[in-house]
């Protein structure tokens, strides 16, 4: 589930309440870069794409002092994507105290 469908679906607020005595529980989610967020297009919306998308996320993490990761991403090889993923990738780096990292989506037929 992308991030912002995670948070505005209503998981977000069902998960929050997860404890752990270590403190160990990390949030995973998916973000991708496309016009409907399955990761199937190698156009992106927009070059500040990325960033926008993780906002809600980002800051659901941060009331509810959570971590999180993006288990899955990707974008097209191209100018706009390639903008947009390291939008996202500096803001995530810029909110590193509750993004704890990311991984590329690379299979499939595409």
């Amino acid at each position: 589930m992308d991030a912002h469908s995670w948070i505005s679906s209503g998981t977000a607020d069902a998960m929050k309440t997860l404890t752990d005595p270590s403190d160990k529980i990390i949030y995973e989610m998916h973000q991708y870069l496309d016009s409907d967020g399955s990761g199937t297009a190698t156009a992106c919306v927009s070059s500040t794409i990325g960033k926008e998308r993780i906002a809600v996320a980002t800051q659901w993490l941060k009331d509810n002092k959570k971590k999180g990761i993006l288990g899955e991403t990707a974008g097209g090889a191209n100018s706009q994507c390639i903008a947009a993923l390291s939008g996202m990738l500096q803001n995530m780096l810029d909110n590193s105290d509750v993004w704890t990292g990311w991984m590329w989506w690379a299979a499939g037929p595409w």
